[in-house]
């Protein structure tokens, strides 16, 4: 799945991708920027921005033998820089 989301004011995008350790209970237990799949810096907000979401979301967990396991995920997030739309003028 591929989350798109509508950048800021600086216009910039790029793709941040995720590993995300994902706990029995859903939730995000580790998260790591994977440089070498993103297009942006590891220093940029994006990627700030990109994990501070990953940390608030609920995934399915791994299941193992019929039971519950934490498990590895990769979660791409694609920020695209807003397009703009042409007005057209009544007057």
């Amino acid at each position: 799945v591929m989350l798109r989301v509508l950048v800021g004011t600086d216009g910039k995008g790029g793709l941040v991708m995720l590993r995300v350790l994902v706990g029995t209970d859903g939730k995000a237990q580790k998260i790591e920027f994977d440089a070498n799949k993103s297009t942006v810096p590891v220093d940029s907000d994006l990627m700030k921005s990109a994990m501070e979401a990953a940390a608030t979301w609920t995934f399915n967990p791994g299941m193992k033998d019929g039971k519950r396991a934490p498990a590895w995920v990769m979660v791409p997030v694609r920020y695209e820089p807003p397009t703009v739309v042409p007005v057209e003028d009544d007057a």
